[in-house]
């Protein structure tokens, strides 16, 4: 079974900071695999390591 990372926790493994994964989605360089009912953004781990 995938683990799906928080976008924090995605940053913090980048090295980037929370807000920069948010603009690489918005210009289509980032892709959260999916959001939560209540929009949170979630990344599969092994999409990042």
């Amino acid at each position: 079974m995938a683990e799906f990372l928080s976008i924090g926790a995605a940053a913090f493994l980048l090295g980037v900071a929370v807000s920069t994964l948010r603009h690489w989605e918005k210009e289509s360089r980032f892709f959260s695999d999916f959001r939560t009912p209540v929009g949170y953004r979630r990344k599969n781990q092994r999409a990042i390591a």
